[in-house]
């Protein structure tokens, strides 16, 4: 019975985990030398919007992302995720859903930095 119990709770507990996202957007990344576009799923909560996705790079390469954003006082939002090996990306979208994208290092340089215009969203 024991057993049973577990799995149940187990199976209430993990079937949460595939929950679909709130929105997907997708920006394309002008100005950024080997960044092609942006995709991210977006959770919106109370406060935060939790954001996990990808970048696509002109090799055909897609680097993970996962991040954090929140709403800013002109109606867009502002994003920063961490990309791979201490590179940190920053997405400053406005109202109108276009924004600023760059990519800092562990250093606070930054090494990549560009237009992101607003494609698609489901």
């Amino acid at each position: 019975m024991k057993k049973l119990l577990v799995t149940t709770m187990l199976l209430m507990i993990y079937t949460g985990a595939y929950a679909q996202s709130d929105y997907s957007a997708t920006w394309d990344l002008n100005g950024s030398n080997g960044l092609l576009g942006l995709t991210i799923d977006l959770d919106i909560g109370t406060t935060f919007i939790s954001a996990h996705g990808g970048v696509d790079y002109d090799d055909g390469l897609t680097s993970p992302i996962t991040g954090t954003c929140f709403f800013t006082n002109n109606g867009g939002i502002f994003c920063t995720s961490s990309i791979t090996e201490g590179l940190t990306g920053i997405l400053d979208i406005g109202g109108d859903l276009n924004g600023t994208w760059e990519v800092i290092d562990i250093d606070g340089v930054i090494v990549e930095s560009g237009e992101a215009t607003f494609f698609d969203v489901q």
